[in-house]
């Protein structure tokens, strides 16, 4: 788990290796009800264009479901 500075995940998300096997790693977003929607659309949107698709969703610290 890694924070990063504002304007640096592209940069971050290129200099991501492959894994052993040739293929992107799989990436986990981590997510809960403060984070606006777009701001999460707009990550995976990175994530799409650097070449990494295999993502997983996590919420966290989220109440019943409403």
């Amino acid at each position: 788990e890694t924070a990063l500075a504002p304007g640096s995940l592209a940069q971050a998300l290129t200099d991501v290796p492959p894994g052993p096997d040739g293929k992107r790693p799989q990436v986990t977003l981590r997510a809960d009800r403060s984070l606006e929607y777009g701001r999460v659309m707009g990550v995976m949107g990175e994530l799409n264009r650097a070449g990494l698709n295999r993502v997983s969703l996590v919420t966290t610290g989220s109440d019943a479901a409403q």
